[in-house]
């Protein structure tokens, strides 16, 4: 799906997260996927995406959710993530970008 955002147009650099995860429970559930959109009024957008295996196999409610599995994630290391969105960015806030499916 393609997004269109041509109508934003922020002021100082702004970030938009979204993550997926194993559950609903902060404390128990882990991240299989991030991603992340830098808008910056004077260049175009910047993403970042990376799938991580969580250590645990992805509940089958998890994945009717957002359509990752087991197989997807196998492989792939369960390392913190770093993404250098810019040392300027001043504001970021969630947002929902899996529209629909």
């Amino acid at each position: 799906m393609k997004i269109r955002l041509q109508h934003l147009r922020p002021t100082r650099p702004l970030i938009s997260l979204d993550t997926e995860s194993t559950g609903l429970d902060p404390g128990a559930s882990r991240v299989v996927e991030i991603a992340a959109i830098r808008f910056d009024s004077m260049s175009k957008p910047t993403s970042f995406h990376r799938l991580i295996n969580p250590g645990i196999p992805i509940p089958y409610s998890a994945a009717l959710a957002h359509g990752i599995v087991d197989a997807d994630v196998r492989g792939q290391h369960a390392r913190p993530v770093r993404w250098d969105g810019g040392s300027r960015t001043q504001s970021a806030f969630p947002t929902q970008l899996n529209l629909q499916r």
